[in-house]
């Protein structure tokens, strides 16, 4: 039976044939070889990486190609072409669905893993707007992150570890729920949630101050922070 780095090394090669590109590759390499086009105004480039066997699996390290880039671009025409659930978004896709969220693409899924780190699990996710632009709110069992889905900018709109948490504030408003962070590095409401999204983060939210903080904690936590969720 093939093992888990040749059956990763087999669907990178099937991708990248699929999108007109040619794979090279031995036990701890492999390498994207993108031909240059002049209909397509692509020059010739090529794709290294990394080859890491883990516990769960392969990973492949690309290094860090910079978003909008056109190293970043290939990667992500490669990745779009995977099967499902091939690529580990780190609890993403199963938090999106428990709260009825339809992900945005391998686009937007990349872009939120890229706030994510290594081994960080997301639990919850709410889609909304912060200052009428596109948003996600991501629990993940370390922190709490509000990202913007337009943008790549270099810093998350909120990023905020669950012990720095002061307040998460549930409002409900005709055009959707609200969830209100306060925190020490400051104050960020995204709105428009879909309904459900945003109690599920805060529910969420407080079995984690249990887990992290603890029975004492927990109570003066709940008693200053997340409400039910009344109508504002």
């Amino acid at each position: 039976m093939n093992s888990p780095v040749e059956k990763a090394l087999a669907l990178i090669l099937q991708a990248s044939q699929t999108r007109g590109f040619t794979c090279r590759h031995n036990s701890s390499a492999v390498q994207i070889n993108i031909p240059g086009s002049v209909l397509k105004r692509r020059k010739e480039e090529r794709l290294a990486g990394t080859i890491l066997p883990t516990a769960q699996g392969t990973e492949i390290f690309w290094g860090t190609p910079v978003p909008g880039s056109t190293t970043y671009e290939h990667l992500l025409a490669v990745e779009s072409v995977l099967p499902e659930q091939v690529i580990d978004y780190q609890g993403l896709l199963e938090a999106a669905e428990k709260a009825g969220v339809v992900p945005s693409g391998v686009r937007a899924l990349r872009h939120l893993v890229s706030f994510m780190k290594p081994g960080e699990g997301a639990s919850a996710v709410g889609k909304g707007y912060v200052q009428d632009r596109p948003a996600c709110v991501v629990l993940t069992d370390q922190r709490l992150l509000i990202v913007d889905l337009l943008d790549t900018p270099a810093a998350a709109l909120a990023d905020s570890p669950i012990k720095e948490i002061h307040k998460l504030v549930l409002g409900k408003k005709t055009s959707g729920e609200t969830l209100s962070l306060y925190s020490g590095a400051g104050n960020v409401t995204i709105y428009g949630l879909g309904h459900g999204e945003g109690y599920g983060i805060v529910s969420r939210y407080r079995q984690a101050v249990q887990e992290i903080k603890g029975p004492a904690l927990t109570r003066q936590s709940l008693e200053t922070g997340p409400p039910s969720g009344e109508d504002e």
